[in-house]
């Protein structure tokens, strides 16, 4: 009976995490021509000129003006170290999000490149519905 109760909740939680990364795929939307890149060396300087964001790194204002990169941000203030460097770039050009991502990291100084995300909190993630929740503990 041990062995079929064991077996139960084993087969239980696998059904849980599976479910869990489910909803996780699920949620894909992002914002549209916006990415986060993570560059090797921060900016000392961003300036908006010439219709294009031109910073104080070269082979960013090639990327500026190829993609007509519109607007850069730094995500952090004051960041730590170990944040500093990572940037919300918008951009007005007809490359689709996941395609810019793959090209900015193809360059060297960018150490990562990623959509920005929506961001869902999930109720049922907050408060349980299972009904014998209170009586579990």
């Amino acid at each position: 009976m041990k062995e079929v109760r064991l077996f139960a909740i084993t087969l239980l939680a696998g059904m849980c995490l599976v479910a869990g990364s489910s909803v996780s795929q699920q949620i894909e939307d992002y914002l549209p021509n916006t990415l986060l890149i993570k560059a090797k060396e921060p900016f000392s300087s961003i300036e908006f000129a010439a219709g294009v964001v031109m910073t104080d790194q070269v082979w960013f204002n090639i990327l500026s003006a190829s993609y007509n990169l519109k607007e850069v941000q730094s995500v952090f203030r004051n960041p730590h170290p170990l944040l500093s460097g990572w940037y919300r770039v918008t951009y007005d050009s007809d490359v689709s999000v996941p395609e810019l991502v793959t090209i900015m990291k193809s360059f060297p100084e960018i150490l990562a490149s990623e959509p920005e995300y929506y961001v869902q909190a999930q109720l049922n993630a907050i408060f349980p519905d299972d009904p014998s929740y209170p009586s579990q503990w």
